[in-house]
């Protein structure tokens, strides 16, 4: 049909339990018949509106700073629960510096923080940076309120856990829900190991992929939601490619709150008294954001970065503490000698998820590269068998 699955989305929705597959059809015919409707797929790109912000007051422009009253021209699919109206947000900036680093609310030059970067990123309809964000926190430490605020102004979210994206077979008609959503805020994440990213990396990255609805028949489209989640611990990931990690923006929620400090209301009395304020806050650092192009990353998510991805990758940990990569050729290792090491150091470890030894080797010779040693030198032969140069294993002590 000419609306395409922008329709059927709509019509699910406001049809509720009278929804049927037969009457879909009918609507959606009558709505092909009428030769003045205007039509808009499911792509704020595409459509042209992903630099509008649809408030309940009107669209707001955030390239130009300007709100105009809502058009039958300017259509869109999102819009959010509260009118666009500046002004201060006193507790939901005494929330933040509670719960966030110092420098993700130390304002730059043009008086902007990075958490109105992260939240005006999280308004916008796409997600042009091709980004994922992941807070990371021990527990009872905000995570849990920011979201709810988030998923307040928002209206409309999915809630597509990790695991699912990780293994789209285990429930295909689970990413359906990604279709069409602007955000997908998913709570605490099972720590376990993230073995395909491949499904991870295309809806992050404006790839065309396959959905299919239950009774439904599959069809192929871009997903332009932006993955949220939240983590008490890290997970394990067997992707450690940069393409891979650039997607992760992760912010750290160090502080923890004891229980005679929680406010289980405090989530819902933010939205409600500060709602337009923290959005319109936000505007500003997203303009700010797209502006520059890039998210800048603040120490704090530096540091809670680099403990994440070095817990993730164990490969590289392994490497870190028992190869010792030398300028000296006649220092060699041999693959037995290697996969040994590191079957007994994943053994001491307690590492459940050991790689295959071709991922081993691949991940010593991207190290010795980055250690400086030349390409053509790496691998050699080592007593009749296949090796390395450059390098030794050294024994734990």
């Amino acid at each position: 049909s000419p609306v395409g699955d922008t329709g059927s989305m709509v019509l699910a929705a406001l049809m509720g339990d009278d929804w049927s597959a037969a009457l879909e059809e009918r609507v959606l015919a009558f709505i092909a018949r009428q030769p003045e409707f205007p039509t808009i797929m499911n792509d704020p790109r595409s459509d042209g509106w992903w630099n509008w912000v649809n408030f309940t007051n009107g669209h707001y422009e955030w390239t130009t700073d300007r709100l105009v009253p809502h058009s039958p021209e300017r259509l869109s699919t999102w819009q959010l629960t509260v009118p666009f109206r500046s002004g201060p947000a006193p507790m939901w900036e005494q929330f933040l510096q509670e719960v966030l680093p110092a420098d993700m609310l130390a304002p730059d030059a043009n008086g902007v923080a990075p958490w109105q970067e992260d939240l005006g990123y999280l308004l916008l309809p796409g997600n042009p940076l091709h980004s994922a964000f992941l807070l990371r926190g021990a527990g009872r430490n905000g995570k849990g309120v920011y979201m709810s605020v988030v998923q307040a102004i928002s209206g409309r979210t999915s809630g597509v856990s990790l695991e699912d994206i990780a293994s789209p077979d285990r429930s295909r008609f689970r990413t359906y829900d990604l279709y069409g959503s602007p955000l997908n805020i998913c709570g605490e994440i099972d720590p376990r190991y993230m073995r395909d990213t491949a499904t991870f990396k295309a809806l992050t990255g404006d790839d065309p992929m396959q959905f299919e609805r239950k009774f439904g028949k599959p069809f192929t489209a871009r997903s332009w939601a932006t993955l949220v989640f939240s983590a008490n611990k890290d997970f394990r990931a067997s992707d450690n490619s940069v393409a891979f990690w650039d997607r992760w923006q992760v912010r750290s929620f160090p502080n923890y709150i004891p229980d005679h400090q929680r406010d289980p209301g405090l989530g819902e009395r933010l939205f409600r008294e500060e709602g337009p304020q923290i959005a319109a806050l936000a505007m500003a650092g997203l303009r700010n954001l797209m502006t520059r192009g890039r998210f800048v990353e603040t120490s704090s998510s530096a540091d809670v970065k680099r403990r994440f991805r070095m817990h993730s990758d164990h490969v590289g940990r392994f490497i870190d503490e028992r190869c010792r990569f030398t300028s000296v050729a006649k220092d060699t290792t041999t693959r037995a000698q290697l996969l040994e090491a590191y079957k007994q150091w994943c053994g001491d470890e307690q590492e459940r998820f050991p790689v295959r030894a071709t991922e081993l080797y691949e991940a010593v010779r991207s190290a010795a590269v980055l250690s400086g040693i030349p390409e053509n030198r790496i691998e050699r032969k080592v007593q009749g068998t296949r090796g390395f140069g450059h390098l030794s294993i050294e024994d734990r002590s």
